[in-house]
């Protein structure tokens, strides 16, 4: 393969990585400006720290791109292919994506089967809970930026070596990502956000000491009792968001969520010795919420088992036609990245012999 294309590259770690230390030639492919923005910068600043340094290798090439990934993408469009007198190996390319989020993974996998240029795949997902699973669904599951219409003019690595430019537009998903294969849509398994988000929890932390979430999950809980119980009524825009790491304890906890909850002058009305007698009224049940999220987290690998197996079953009956090979890799440590394993495909090529003029 020629080239690697980086789709979901955000500001270009992994671009960059395979780029300078490697020698490769990489697109690094991201639906927001502002990270093909920072990818920029960095690969700057990556390259003014080597600078005087002797190379280790042949030093390759990363332009960062702007495009939204969907449905109808053109491989072409990304990667341009070589012009006349180029080798042949270098047609090929790479397609990775490193915890491409949510829908960005079958799309990936999609783009890899329909492409005739991709000849070898190797992608991890991550952030099952943003998932499509049918038309229906409501696209609030997806990223905000996968939907507001943006118009970008990028540089595009040509065969040359040269920038050419490219207009960008971004576009919705076309079309549901889960179930991927044939054979998993005929069993009919529909497993729904709150199931794809017990998909994300990692189970390979409880058995090594590590605390669980279950504070935060408390806190939350007994917050929600209070709200009730004061028979307040929240829009449903407010979010608690990241208040439980800014606070020194719940009774700090429960002002500041009120304040961003929009109920701080109904919080008032009870005294600070009120807040924390409910919530000590509630450490008895601290095991119940330990219980069921260790139930959670054991549940959740059997559901992220279904999607990659979906995957790797989408992948292999789109390439019945073709003669190529899919493989799981367990790639990173899952105490480090719960999402550690990545779907690796290839297709193999035949090539010809010419046959000789006498």
């Amino acid at each position: 393969a020629g080239r690697v294309v980086d789709i979901g590259s955000g500001k270009g770690y992994l671009s960059e990585t395979l780029s300078g230390v490697y020698g490769l030639d990489v697109v690094g492919v991201d639906s927001s400006p502002g990270n093909t923005s920072g990818a920029v910068k960095r690969k700057d600043l990556v390259a003014k720290l080597r600078r005087g340094r002797p190379p280790a290798g042949r030093g390759g090439v990363f332009v960062p791109v702007t495009k939204f990934v969907g449905d109808d993408v053109d491989l072409d469009s990304i990667c341009p292919p070589p012009v006349d007198g180029e080798g042949s190996d270098s047609t090929g390319v790479v397609l990775t994506g490193l915890h491409t989020c949510g829908d960005l993974t079958p799309l990936v996998l999609r783009l890899f089967l329909r492409s005739q240029r991709a000849k070898v795949l190797c992608c991890v997902g991550c952030c099952y809970h943003l998932l499509t699973e049918t038309d229906s669904e409501s696209t609030e599951n997806n990223s905000k930026s996968n939907f507001e219409p943006v118009e970008e003019t990028a540089d595009v690595l040509t065969s040359s070596g040269k920038f050419s430019e490219l207009k960008l537009e971004e576009k919705s998903p076309d079309s549901p990502k889960f179930p991927l294969s044939k054979f998993v849509e005929k069993l009919g398994i529909f497993l729904g956000r709150k199931a794809r988000m017990v998909a994300c929890l990692s189970a390979d932390k409880l058995g090594t000491g590590q605390p669980a979430p279950t504070l935060s999950l408390h806190f939350r809980a007994v917050l929600n009792f209070i709200v009730d119980r004061l028979k307040l009524t929240v829009d449903e825009d407010k979010k608690v968001g990241k208040t439980f790491w800014k606070c020194s304890g719940f009774l700090d906890y429960a002002r500041q969520a009120a304040v961003k909850l929009g109920v701080a002058t109904s919080f008032e009305e009870m005294t600070d010795g009120e807040i924390v007698e409910i919530y000590d009224s509630f450490r008895k049940d601290d095991w119940k919420i330990l219980a069921v999220n260790q139930l959670r987290a054991c549940v959740g690998r059997c559901i992220e088992t279904i999607i990659v197996l979906d995957r790797v079953l989408g992948l292999l009956e789109g390439l019945q036609d073709k003669t190529g090979e899919v493989f799981i890799v367990k790639m990173f440590d899952p105490l480090v990245s719960p999402r550690c394993y990545a779907i690796v495909a290839t297709k193999k090529t035949f090539r010809t012999k010419t046959p000789v003029q006498k």
